[in-house]
C-alpha cells in the first residue's frame, strides 16, 4: 500500500510561495531617489523655517 503525502517542492521557500511569485528587489538607483528626495524635503522645510522667521510676526 502506498501513501500519497505530498513531497515538498526542492524550489519552494519555508513560507510555502515559490521563489518566482517573489516580487524583485527595488533597483538601486530607485533607493538613491528616495534618499535624495528625502533629503531635498529636510531641506525646504529647514529654509521654510528661516523664510518664516524672517518674514512673520513683526510687529
Amino acid at each position: 500500500m502506498t501513501t500519497s503525502r505530498a513531497t515538498p517542492d526542492p524550489g519552494a521557500r519555508p513560507g510555502g510561495a515559490p521563489e518566482e511569485d517573489a516580487p524583485p528587489p527595488a533597483p538601486w538607483h530607485f533607493k538613491v531617489l528616495l534618499v535624495a528626495t528625502a533629503l531635498y524635503l529636510v531641506y525646504r522645510i529647514i529654509w521654510f523655517g528661516f523664510w518664516l522667521a524672517g518674514h512673520a510676526w513683526h510687529g
